[in-house]
């Protein structure tokens, strides 16, 4: 539960450690995981009967079968509200892609935003600034239209305790 900035060097070093600068993995993968979403899969997941699994195991359901067939249908709203938290820190993220990629090419659309800013900031050109700013918001408006339906659902049960 540490904030970003707390981390940021060690993360920073275990992907020079591993050769990871300069890649996507370096900038995607430590992005895949936070305290939050453990957090929230976890208050959800403790929400579900546990009659459901004792009954499914009587079935002769293996605990495998139980998780795949049973616990991950009911928790598709919890995984669509984590979903969702993902992709807009992730896309939104402006520190870490700024550290890891070191080419151009590889930079993230929030630091491509910030190309409209002339040298040291002294010149903002606002149209095409705004511009690719709504334009860097559909990709978020699309992955929240897809999973509408179950965010709010996921958003109101993830902490409630029977």
């Amino acid at each position: 539960m540490l904030p970003f900035p707390v981390v940021m060097i060690a993360e920073y070093v275990l992907m020079v450690n591993i050769g990871w600068v300069n890649t996507y993995q370096g900038v995607i993968f430590p992005s895949l995981t936070s305290a939050l979403r453990v957090f929230l899969m976890r208050q959800y997941f403790t929400t579900i009967p546990e009659e459901l699994e004792e009954a499914a195991k009587i079935d002769g359901l293996s605990t495998f079968q139980i998780f795949y067939r049973i616990v991950i249908p009911l928790a598709k709203p919890a995984m669509a509200a984590t979903a969702i938290f993902s992709f807009i820190g992730v896309w939104n993220s402006f520190l870490w892609p700024l550290l890891v990629p070191q080419s151009l090419h590889m930079f993230t659309v929030p630091l491509a935003i910030n190309f409209f800013k002339g040298a040291k900031g002294t010149q903002i050109y606002w149209n095409q600034m705004t511009a690719a700013e709504v334009m860097a918001m559909v990709p978020t408006l699309i992955i929240y239209a897809i999973f509408e339906r179950y965010f709010t659902q996921g958003i109101a049960l993830t902490g409630i305790k029977r």
